[in-house]
Order: C-alpha cells, then structure tokens, then sequence
C-alpha cells in the first residue's frame, strides 16, 4: 500500500504561553509528540501553549495500517520592550513632552492627570507637583512591558505682595512681600506706577504714585512667580471754611467746618461739624476721609459797637428843634444816615449803627408843646349896666395877666376901653386885645370863641345864646373857606360834626357870619373866630 500524504499546519510564531491550533491532513489517525505544551497527543487537531520553541512530529495512519509523518516549529513571538526617556526637572505648570520608544502594541500613561493623552507613545504633561508616570506598551499576544520616568517639579515659591493699599495725596506708602521658598531673584515692576530703582529688587517698596505694582521671584532654574497689588491714592479733604467770621457783643456764632467728613476734630474739644462759639479768636480743625486729614481754621473776631444812647425822651417846643448826636453814622428810622438827627415833630425816633453782622438800636420820643394862643376879636359890644365877657382861654395856655390885674382865663369888665391879655406856658408868652364898648341893649347875642369837644364834661358844645333876636341865619367857614354847616336857629348847638354828622371836624380854626333882626326890627351883622380843639 502506498503511503499516505500525511501534511501539518506550517511553521510559525506563536505567542507565549497562549494555546496555538496545530491542525493534521492526510490520515484516519494522528499521534503527536512531544506532548510538551499539548492539550492533547492525538486528534487531526490539537492546542499547543508553548513557552519555548518546540518541534512537534505527527504520525498519520491510514486504514491500511500505513504510516507517515510531518512536522511543524513553534517558536515564541519576542517580549515586548519599552523605554521611557527620562526628564530634567521642571517648572510647575510647564508642559514637558514625555517621549518612549519600544515595541509594537498599545501605549498607555498611567495616571493621567495632566496628560494631553494617554494613550500614544509621546504625551505632553503639565502638572505643578513632581508625578511619577508608568508607560506600559501591550502587543498582540496581550503581554505588557512597562518603564518609569519621573517628571520632577521645582518646588514652588509663595508670593504675596500684599492687600492692596491707599495712601494720602501728598504722602508715600511702604509695600512688604512674602516670599517663600528659596527664590534667586526678585523685581519689582509697574505699568503705571513709579518704583525707585534701589527698591526694585527689595522686598519692601516705598511708592508715592498710585497704580499696579507686581512682584516677580526667580527661582534658579528660571522658574517665576508672581503677585500684585494696586496702591491708589487718596485725595485730601478740601475744607471750604468761611473765615473770618464776626461774633456781636454778648453773642454767639456758629463756625463750620463742612458736611460729609468721617470725623472733625476741633482744638477746643468739639467733635461736631458745627458749632457755636461765643468767645473771639482762631479756631483750629481736623477733618479726616477715608484716614486721610486736612486742617485749616476759622477766625472770630469780635467787634466793638459804639455806645449808643439817644438820652431820655424829648419834649420841645412847636418852634423848637430837638437834635441828637451820635459816635458815628447811623440808619435813622426817619430814612437819613448821619450822625445827627434834627425833629420838630413828635414821635418816635429810632437809630442802627451796623458794624458788620451786628448792630445796636436805641430809640427816643419827642413830644412837642404847642405854643401859647390867644384870638380876641378886634371889639366887643356890651350892653350898658352889663359886663361883657372877655375870654382868652385854650389848653395851650398855662396862665393869664390881663392889663385889668385879672389872672383868670376869661374877665368880666363894665367899662369900655382897651383889654390887653398876656398868656403865658413854658413855650413863651403872646399878648393880644380887644377894644370894648357899650350900647343900650334891647337885645343880645353871645358867640363864644372856643370848645374842647372831647367829651370829658368841660366846655364841650359850642353854643349861641340870644336875646330878643326874632330871627337869624348863622354860617361857619373852615380855613379853607369851604361851609361847614349852616343854621337860623337862635339857639344852635354845635358838638364838632359836620356834613350833617357824616364825621367830625378837625382841631383848627373856623370863622363864622351871622346876620339878624331884632324883635323891634333892628337888623346887624356879626363875625368871629371859632377855636375847636379836641
């Protein structure tokens, strides 16, 4: 018989340690050896997990009982290789490439934090702490090599420039930083700001400009860190104080040092913005805004009036002129201004000195008296074996001489001739006269000169007295010679109305004329004076 064909899989590389499919042709039966890394000796296929290279024989036998063999070589695929290349120490926060080289299969980085990626040969990293990767590479037989790089970082520095800071218009600051760690260099710098150049490298800088300051540490490796702060700058208070100010005699005024202040502190204790002071002088004051403090001051000056005083109340003569003199010019309440003020009128007279805001008043009253006043007609009638009535009365008049030797208001004579009176008040004396004579009276008439109509009792009607007068008509004129009122009663009484009572008539002189007829028929006339005074 012939023999048979026997063929195997082919020779090939296999995988270590995994089950490798070894398939046999050409028999009934199969026998393979050795049985090294089988799963199995016989079977047209059998698994071979081989963990060195083996060279397996297998023996076909047909029906016939005929035999041939055939052989196959496993030999093991290579371990995978990986190499991570190592790196110099870093900056925190600066990406370093991480690089590896090996075999064939898939790259992994573990851990991943800072990776840009995980999962390729090459991979950024960017961490601020020293971090120790493993690059494991896997081929296709599922076996893994792993290498280690350590990426070390420079430890960092901490840098604090410091709470931002303000300083007064006019003044400087100081700035202190806190560096720690150890630092090769340090600088100081501004975009806006000014730095004096021996404070630049300082830790403490010293700065009158406001703006953005930053603080930048080099370590020796070159790595830098940074803070800042901003120094602004705080204007002063402007004090708008009104100064000087005046305070009167015996007063007070206020002093203000402004609204709007965190606090105000005056040299006399007062803390208030505002305060009233009575005392002259110059009074200091500190205000303070966001800590920064202006001070200025107000002056009080006190003002001295002059001493003013009118005198006691005035009374003066109707020809007189009462004069008051003052130490200055003043504001009198007649509308002058002068030192001296003349009146021949009575009331009240007022007068201001002004020295600034202050002022002293004094006023007087001037009263004036009326001169003294007699009106006796130019002649008087009288009726034989009676006595005629010769009056010279008036309130002005304070006492009488007549040429008679009578001292009384009013004097009856009985003889005719010349009646001389002389009236006196403390305002001078005036005379006047009257010549009298008589006649045989069948009738009579009596006007009188004057009233007082001012209702306290004494001669307060003015009244016409006749006898045997059958008929009469009676005018009254005032001084303008405008009709008073008019009459043709022989017995009229007048109580100072005119206008039929529409009002009264003022002080002043009045003429009257009379005309009449007599019962036996006789006709005359008669004109005079009427004196009213209320």
């Amino acid at each position: 018989y012939p023999l048979p064909q026997v063929t195997v899989s082919n020779d090939a590389q296999v995988c270590y340690g995994l089950p490798y499919l070894l398939t046999a042709n050409g028999a009934a039966t199969y026998s393979w050896s050795p049985s090294t890394f089988l799963n199995a000796t016989s079977g047209a296929s059998v698994n071979s997990s081989p963990t060195a290279v083996t060279t397996y024989t297998v023996t076909g036998t047909d029906l016939n009982g005929c035999a041939a063999q055939a052989q196959v070589e496993l030999t093991l695929l290579p371990f995978p290789t990986i190499v991570a290349q190592p790196v110099t120490t870093n900056c925190p926060g600066t990406p370093v490439t991480l690089t590896s080289s090996g075999s064939i299969g898939n790259y992994q980085w573990e851990p991943a934090t800072g990776l840009s990626t995980s999962t390729q040969a090459n991979t950024v990293a960017t961490v601020f702490v020293t971090t120790n990767y493993t690059v494991t590479v896997t081929d296709n037989c599922g076996i893994s090599a792993s290498d280690e790089v350590e990426l070390a970082i420079e430890p960092p520095l901490s840098v604090n420039a410091g709470s931002d800071l303000a300083f007064c218009e006019g003044t400087s600051t100081s700035a202190t930083a806190i560096v720690t760690g150890n630092f090769h260099q340090l600088l100081w710098s501004t975009p806006n700001g000014v730095i004096d150049p021996n404070d630049e490298d300082q830790l403490t800088i010293t700065v009158d400009a406001p703006g953005s300051y930053v603080l930048t540490a080099t370590t020796l490796l070159g790595c830098s860190y940074s803070d800042g702060l901003t120094i602004s700058e705080t204007p002063l208070p402007v004090l708008a104080l009104n100064s000087p100010v005046f305070v009167c005699p015996n007063g007070e005024v206020t002093i203000n040092a402004g609204a709007g202040w965190d606090e105000v502190q005056w040299d006399n204790g007062v803390n208030d913005a505002i305060q009233t002071v009575t005392a002259a002088g110059q009074y200091d004051v500190t205000v303070t805004n966001d800590n920064c403090s202006s001070s200025g001051f107000v002056e009080v000056i006190a003002i001295t009036l002059p001493y003013l005083e009118l005198g006691p109340d005035v009374s003066i003569c109707v020809d007189e002129e009462a004069v008051f003199n003052i130490p200055e010019p003043g504001q009198w309440s007649g509308g002058s201004f002068s030192d001296q003020f003349s009146t021949n009128s009575s009331g009240t007279y007022g007068v201001t000195i002004v020295e600034g805001p202050c002022s002293v008043t004094d006023s007087v009253s001037v009263s004036t008296r009326p001169l003294p006043f007699v009106d006796l007609p130019n002649e008087m009638i009288g009726c034989v074996d009676q006595g005629v009535v010769i009056s010279a009365s008036h309130p002005s008049n304070s006492s009488y001489y007549w040429n008679n030797g009578d001292t009384s208001p009013s004097t009856i004579v009985y003889e005719s001739g010349l009646y001389v009176v002389a009236v006196t008040n403390d305002c001078g004396t005036i005379q006047d006269q009257v010549e009298v004579s008589y006649e045989d009276c069948s009738y009579t008439i009596y006007l009188p000169n004057s009233f007082t109509p001012d209702n306290d009792g004494i001669n307060d009607v003015w009244k016409i007295e006749t006898y045997n007068i059958a008929k009469m008509h009676f005018y009254l004129f005032n001084r303008f010679g405008e009709k008073v009122l008019e009459t043709e009663d022989p017995h009229f009484v007048w109580t100072g109305e005119m206008n039929e009572g529409s009002f009264y008539s003022p002080d002043g002189i009045y003429s009257y004329h009379l005309t009449y007829e007599s019962t036996e028929g006789d006709v005359g006339t008669r004109k005079g004076i009427i004196i009213l005074v209320r």
